[in-house]
C-alpha cells in the first residue's frame, strides 16, 4: 500500500492530468455532452466564420437594408424582429428563423450559395443544443 507521501503525489498527478485533458477539450472546441453549450464559445465562431459578412458589426454591409439583422452579440441574436419574433428562439430550435436558414434546402439557405459556405452538420447540430438550454 503506497504511503501518505506517495497518494497525494499520485492524486495530484491524477487531477492535472484530468485538468489538463478538460482544459485542452474545451480550448479546441470539443466539449462534453453533458455540458450546456456556449453562445460565446461555441456558437459566436461559427457565426463569425459563415454569417458576420452579412451580418456582423460592420454596419454599412448588413443585411436586409431595410432592418437589418446583427448576429455579433447574443443581444441581437435574441432581440424581437419586425415579426415580433427573435432570430433565434431559445428553448424552441425548430421555430428559430436562423435555424430554419442554415437548414434549408431551397434558396432562402444561409449562407446563401452565392458565399460558397456550407456550415458542418455538428456545428448545425450545435444551435439545436444550445436552443434547448
Amino acid at each position: 500500500m503506497p504511503s501518505g507521501a506517495a497518494c497525494g503525489k499520485q492524486s495530484t498527478v491524477s487531477f492535472l492530468i484530468v485538468g489538463f485533458a478538460a482544459f485542452s477539450a474545451s480550448s479546441s472546441g470539443v466539449f462534453a455532452a453533458d455540458q450546456p453549450v456556449s453562445f460565446n464559445n461555441q456558437v459566436q465562431p461559427i457565426l463569425s466564420e459563415y454569417c458576420y459578412h452579412c451580418h456582423g458589426p460592420d454596419s454599412a454591409a448588413r443585411k436586409p437594408k431595410k432592418h437589418p439583422l446583427r448576429l455579433d452579440k447574443e443581444q441581437f441574436a435574441f432581440e424581437a424582429r419586425d415579426d415580433g419574433k427573435p432570430v433565434i428562439i431559445k428553448g424552441d430550435p425548430k421555430t428559430s428563423e436562423l435555424v430554419r436558414r442554415i437548414t434549408a434546402k431551397d434558396d432562402d439557405i444561409m449562407p446563401p450559395a452565392s458565399e460558397h459556405k456550407t456550415i458542418k452538420p455538428e456545428e448545425i447540430a450545435l444551435f439545436y443544443e444550445r436552443d434547448e438550454a
